[in-house]
């Protein structure tokens, strides 16, 4: 439902109670009729998720893997190291839900939960796992899972995210390797 149509249903119904208790509050005086009146609201079921800029639900990651020497060698915002053991800050997080049941932020991983290779060759791929406050995501046929419940408070619940790389196959190339990530809410 749009934002107009919803604020229709909510402030003409609160201008007519306005008027009415005003001319209520004239006749009061010579009169002491009472008015009821009934309001009915309809609140629509609202999921949202995003992560860095506000209704962005996609995250490009892209890393590299390169000689020990030039490690560092990228400057901030550019490509992260990629290596064995690596825990990448990769942002946070912002779920907004007003459904007070279970529910989930999927997150989908285009190449299936791995970084892959520009070159797009077949060579292996980087398997990662996400961490979404403290919380460590297995990716499961290229979802990863974080489950939730209750509505979020006030504005919105803020998560930071993690990329996280165990260990590295062997036979890498050097070179820049992503994956695309597209993030969604469903109820349970």
């Amino acid at each position: 439902m749009s934002s107009i149509k919803l604020s229709r249903k909510i402030y003409v119904p609160l201008i007519c109670v306005f008027l009415l208790s005003a001319i209520g509050a004239q006749d009061f005086a010579s009169t002491s009729t009472s008015i009821s009146m009934a309001l009915e609201g309809e609140i629509p079921l609202v999921m949202q998720v995003s992560v860095g800029e506000p209704l962005n639900r996609t995250l490009q990651l892209s890393g590299v893997v390169r000689q020990e020497q030039e490690k560092g060698a990228y400057a901030s915002g550019r490509p992260f190291d990629i290596f064995a053991g690596a825990r990448i800050d990769i942002g946070s997080v912002k779920i907004f839900s007003n459904y007070f049941g279970r529910y989930s932020v999927s997150i989908s991983s285009q190449n299936g939960g791995f970084l892959m290779h520009d070159s797009g060759s077949s060579k292996p791929g980087i398997p990662y796992c996400l961490i979404l406050d403290s919380t460590r995501l297995l990716s499961h046929a290229g979802i990863f899972e974080y489950e939730m419940e209750s509505k979020s408070e006030g504005f919105g619940t803020t998560r930071s995210m993690v990329l996280a790389i165990d260990a590295l196959p062997e036979g890498l190339a050097d070179g820049l390797y992503s994956d695309r990530l597209a993030f969604t809410l469903i109820s349970r």
